[in-house]
């Protein structure tokens, strides 16, 4: 539900209010072949091995202009996990005070920019009434948490000619979730057993980023660079490896090459085994890079994408876990009447800087093809995805060992735009 008024006070001409309600329910089979009409014939009869449902209430009202904003926010969650996944039912309320403001100077064609974000987060467990078992988190540590943050940022944006230059300064805290604070039970569709840390604090990082965007009348041109730095820094990191299992097959009857080791779930999954990851704090580090280049010719549109982002765990001296390969993007894009026709090639570098018990992920070539056709209100596109069938790996995803990502695939878009 939204609901708009223009208004006139002092720098604002705009209320808005907000309303937003979302209810969720998410369910994760081990036996994909009991037939039911719907997700919920398959919750009433309990024939799962993990469900989680969210109720989500969101509420918003904000005053904002051109240059400024000034919103409040109250987010309520109401989680329930059953079945296998052992978490507690959990209420969760934020509250959030929030404001930007862009501040035009215009004798020296120079914006100074600012923002901030106070907020109050309660995570409150309920543990009456609901009889469970924790695998790995003790009854008694799970107990109502709350976290206050304090998000602020300021930057500068200088106009020269066809050049923009932006700089940014930032520090922002982010409280923990109810998955990273009380979570203990299998997400199969990660082949992950997730565990929460209960004395988990709250996440700070210390940025600045910088830009320079030239836009000329046959090119258009961006480079961006950043750095964080984080005292506290959230993973959800794997507690340990077993690079023998690579290679073997649970239906060979022999047993796991590293059956009872601490660090594998043995009560879950259609095998009963799944690698544990557990929420920490850690020092970390992150930089990057990113350039992109527009060039258009007539017709012909050519745009070239590189990104490079870097990760350290100053904890434990070595590389951060989960941090994208460096990627680069060719695109060409062809229009003629009403048809756009797009060559993309995407080359995906390996990544061989690894977190701990990280395995290589090699990279990759991928070719695809895209024509899409627009007139009026009516959009329709044609995607031929990995058009040379390359197999390739994300290095993002925990079920890299199990099975690579899609190959040749055609996908059909069709918007109607009212």
């Amino acid at each position: 539900i939204n609901y708009r008024h223009n208004i006139s006070l002092n720098m604002f001409n705009q209320f808005d209010i907000k309303y937003n309600y979302i209810d969720y329910i998410h369910l994760e089979l081990v036996n994909e072949d009991k037939q039911y009409p719907d997700i919920f014939d398959i919750f009433n009869n309990g024939d799962y091995h993990v469900a989680l449902a969210k109720k989500t209430h969101n509420f918003n009202i904000e005053l904002n202009s051109k240059k400024t904003i000034l919103g409040f926010e109250l987010n309520k969650k109401m989680f329930t996990p059953s079945g296998f996944y052992l978490t507690p039912p959990t209420n969760e309320n934020l509250l959030s005070l929030y404001g930007f403001y862009d501040n035009e100077n215009i004798n020296l064609n120079l914006n100074f920019l600012s923002s901030f974000r106070i907020g109050y987060l309660e995570s409150k467990p309920n543990n009456n009434n609901f009889q469970y078992t924790q695998e790995n988190i003790e009854v008694s540590e799970i107990k109502k948490r709350i976290f206050r943050t304090v998000s602020v940022s300021a930057g500068v944006k200088k106009s020269i000619d066809k050049i923009e230059l932006n700089s940014w300064i930032m520090h922002t805290m982010r409280p923990p979730r109810v998955e990273e604070l009380y979570s203990d039970g299998p997400h199969l569709g990660t082949y992950a057993y997730e565990i929460g840390n209960t004395d988990l604090e709250v996440e700070k990082i210390y940025g600045i980023e910088n830009s320079i965007d030239f836009n000329g009348d046959l090119f258009d041109f961006s480079f961006i660079t950043f750095y964080n730095y984080s005292p506290y820094y959230y993973e959800m990191a794997q507690m340990g490896s077993c690079p023998e299992a690579l290679g073997w097959n649970p239906l060979s009857g022999t047993s796991h090459p590293c059956a009872g080791a601490d660090f594998i779930d043995w009560g879950s999954g259609e095998f009963g085994f799944l690698y544990k990851y557990k929420t920490r704090g850690s020092k970390a580090e992150i930089k990057g890079i990113e350039f992109d280049f527009k060039y258009n010719f007539k017709k012909l549109f050519i745009n070239y994408n590189f990104s490079f982002v870097e990760g350290d765990n100053k904890s434990i001296n070595r590389p951060l876990s989960f941090i994208n390969p460096t990627k680069q993007i060719l695109s060409f894009d062809y229009n003629k009447n009403f048809i756009n026709y797009k060559l993309r090639l995407t080359r995906i570098h390996e990544q061989n800087r690894l977190g701990e018990f990280e395995t290589y992920t090699p990279g990759a070539f991928l070719t695809d093809f895209v024509i899409s056709y627009k007139y009026k209100s009516n959009d329709f596109a044609i995607q031929f995805n990995n058009i040379f069938d390359k197999e390739y790996y994300n290095h993002l995803s925990r079920i890299k060992s199990i099975t690579p990502e899609a190959g040749k695939n055609i996908n059909l878009v069709y918007k109607v735009f009212l």
